[in-house]
This record gives C-alpha cells, structure tokens and sequence, in this order.
C-alpha cells in the first residue's frame, strides 16, 4: 500500500514538473500566453528565413519587420520589409499598434536588437513571431537577396 501511494506521489511530481516546461524556453518556441492562447516565438537562421519568406511574400498576413535604423535600412534590405526603428524613443508604443494575429519575421543587423524585441512581442502577446539570428549580415553572407 506505501508503495502505491509513493507511487501516486512520484506520478504527480513528474506531471507537475513536466507542465512547467516550456513556459521559459530560451528558444521561445510553444510559449503560452497568460489569456491561454499559444504563442511560438523562434530564432530561426537566415537560410530557415528564407524559405517562409519567399513562399509567403504575397501573403498579407506575412510581415517581414527590419528593426534596423532608417539609414541602415536604406544600404540594403529584405524585398518587401518594413522598417520599424529600434532606437526610436516610440519603438514599443508602435510595436504594440501592429496586428498581434499577424506572422512576423523580423532581423536586425546582427540579431542583438531583434533577440531584445523578440522578448517585446512576448510580452505584448504576439502570436506568431521569427527572429532571423545572425541579421541581414548573415543573410547577405549566405548569399540572399537584398534590395536597396
């Protein structure tokens, strides 16, 4: 009889630490939101970028976001990008105006601004976001196309 209830005990516990997983992913991927909805929240390379943005560029509901600063944004970026600056003083405020059911695929530079906002649209419940790691220096790297 011990051995049973030990046994419940032991089940609880794995069910109970199980269910906590994935809630603080580094990755942010399966994150859920506090009002129950799924968020999926990714860093994804800039050769895993360019699939979803070549198949989806016509797709409204696809938003390819460039966090970088207007000049920058003018040297060279993604065909069909919004520029959206990171360092603007209202960066979170518009951030917080797009369309949180949207799919978003966003990158900076680098990856370090874009990592930062990726926690932004956690926090401000998006659905669906994908931050390109490496920036657009790693996607021009691989050879991808850039327009200016």
């Amino acid at each position: 009889m011990i051995w049973l209830v030990i046994g419940i005990i032991a089940i609880l516990a794995l069910f109970g630490l199980y269910g906590c997983q994935g809630k603080d992913s580094n990755k942010g991927a399966g994150i859920t939101a506090d009002k129950g909805a799924t968020q999926t929240l990714k860093n994804i390379s800039a050769q895993e970028s360019n699939d979803p943005i070549q198949l989806r560029k016509a797709d409204p509901n696809f938003i390819i976001l460039d966090i970088r600063t207007p000049q920058e944004f003018a040297d060279g970026h993604i065909e069909g990008a919004i520029n959206l600056d990171f360092y603007a003083s209202n960066f979170k405020e518009r951030l917080n105006t797009l369309d949180k059911s949207k799919t978003y695929m966003m990158y900076c530079r680098s990856g370090n601004r874009s990592g930062k906002a990726l926690g932004m649209m956690k926090d401000q419940n998006f659905t669906e976001v994908y931050n390109m790691t490496g920036g657009i220096g790693s996607w021009a790297q691989k050879g991808l196309p850039v327009v200016k």
